[in-house]
């Protein structure tokens, strides 16, 4: 047992540490990305109206986050092998499970990775919306005069919109933090190619629980790049309708929201401790 406990701290300080590095390297490449994407849409396209400079930009932000989500799942795919062969091979009864808990963290070392990074590229682009909010006027004089009247403003103080709960749970880090290993190494059988088995089938199930958090990422992801979108779109009154096949509301206060929205998205996922657009 206590062979098993020095195991698993080893495991996981190794984990710690390489994810540490990763987060650093993460940060610096996400920034320069967006960064480049979004002096890349001005360069190319600085004679183009403002919203469409800024659908421009927001489209290569998601197209950046979707890219490093496709990266770690195949990365995923990658480690799932190795460590499938490593077990194979373990010559001692402690190997499977030792490759298993090693391939367990990596996993969970990677999903907390990439959900710093996504969350860190929306931020970055929702930052840049708000900006658009602040230098182009809108379209709609009377929407713009409408957020800006003192009922409005109590109203959303009180009950501000916010984005789905379900995008913010996937986007923000696991409150619980709590890992499965022990329930996992329960109940385990004794001779050595039952062992191999049991953990082989112990890595498939793990693979696809952090597989569906990535896919989570991605549905979260893409629901916010939406909600900036219908904002650039109800704010530039641009004749199209908004993203996953809804109409243009038509409500003066239902239009207010959309863009309200996407206006509080920054605060509702933790990108700065106020919101410079709360009331």
């Amino acid at each position: 047992m206590k062979a098993l406990i020095k195991l698993v701290f080893f495991v996981t300080a190794s984990v710690v540490l390489l994810q540490v590095a990763e987060c650093k390297s993460v940060v610096q490449n996400a920034k320069d990305a967006l960064s480049h994407a979004v002096e890349s849409v001005g360069l190319t396209h600085g004679r183009k109206p403002a919203p469409e400079r800024e659908m421009k930009a927001i489209e290569k932000s998601e197209k950046f986050v979707k890219n490093r989500i496709d990266r770690y799942m195949d990365m995923s795919i990658a480690e799932e092998k190795k460590a499938l062969k490593k077990i194979n091979h373990a010559k001692k009864k402690t190997g499977p499970r030792r490759h298993w808990i090693f391939y367990s963290d990596f996993l969970e070392s990677n999903v907390n990775v990439l959900r710093f990074d996504v969350r860190l590229s929306i931020c970055e682009q929702q930052k840049h919306f708000t900006k658009f909010i602040d230098d182009v006027p809108s379209a709609n004089p009377e929407l713009a005069k409408f957020m800006k009247s003192e009922e409005y403003q109590r109203k959303i103080k009180i009950n501000p919109p916010t984005l789905d709960p379900a995008i913010i749970v996937a986007l923000k880090r696991d409150t619980d933090g709590k890992r499965q290993i022990t329930a996992d190494l329960t109940n385990q059988p004794d001779s050595l190619a039952d062992l191999k088995r049991y953990f082989a089938k112990r890595v498939h199930e793990v693979t696809h629980m952090h597989n569906t958090k990535f896919d989570s990422f991605e549905t979260a992801a893409v629901r916010v790049y939406d909600a900036l979108r219908n904002a650039v779109i109800v704010w530039s009154d641009l004749k199209q309708d908004l993203k996953a096949g809804r109409k243009i509301p038509e409500s003066m206060e239902a239009k207010a929201t959309e863009v309200q929205i996407a206006l509080g998205a920054g605060k509702d996922l933790g990108c700065y401790d106020k919101d410079p657009h709360d009331p």
